[in-house]
């Protein structure tokens, strides 16, 4: 991807690597973007990279905020997410015909592609992952009489018969 950040597991030094992220952190503000799927507001993290055996580990915190739809009624809520990073990136193994049993830990290893660290996508899944389920509007009252009446325009829109695009089902039965 044009603009993103790439750390090969070979040039990261013994004392690693800092990385500061804020707006004006073109491809940081890009991956919390595809994450929010909104422009972000606010960025602001620290991440530190260390090469730890034939692996990345990377920590650090994010945080970001952006104008998100709610759930209910499509109004752009503020919302704010703010998550802990510490994540560890190995590089893969040669093909192993033997079975291998994984434990807990295991299953919160990330893998190189070409022994390099996609630091971008590393944010945008952090972010993702720490987004709300369902974001809603804090003012209950309107957000419900904003509701009702999307509910009540697409009634009046569809008509008494139900959706155009299910008419001809009553003629399979």
């Amino acid at each position: 991807r044009e603009g993103s950040v790439r750390i090969r597991l070979d040039s990261l030094k013994r004392e690693g690597r800092q990385l500061r992220l804020d707006l004006d952190t073109a491809w940081a503000a890009t991956a919390a973007e595809v994450a929010l799927e909104s422009a972000p507001t606010m960025l602001s993290g620290d991440l530190d990279l260390a090469r730890k055996g034939e692996g990345i580990v990377v920590t650090g915190s994010l945080s970001t905020s952006a104008d998100l739809p709610c759930a209910r009624c499509g109004e752009a809520v503020p919302t704010t997410v703010t998550t802990e990073v510490d994540l560890t990136y190995l590089s893969p193994s040669a093909p192993n015909s033997e079975e291998v049993e994984l434990s807990s830990e295991d299953l919160d290893v990330g893998w190189l592609e070409d022994n390099q660290l996609d630091v971008d996508s590393v944010v945008s899944e952090a972010l993702t992952l720490a987004l709300p389920s369902r974001t809603l509007c804090t003012d209950t009252q309107a957000c419900d009489l904003r509701t009702e009446a999307l509910l009540a325009d697409a009634t009046k829109r569809v008509g008494a018969q139900g959706h155009l695009g299910f008419a001809d089902l009553d003629k399979l039965v």
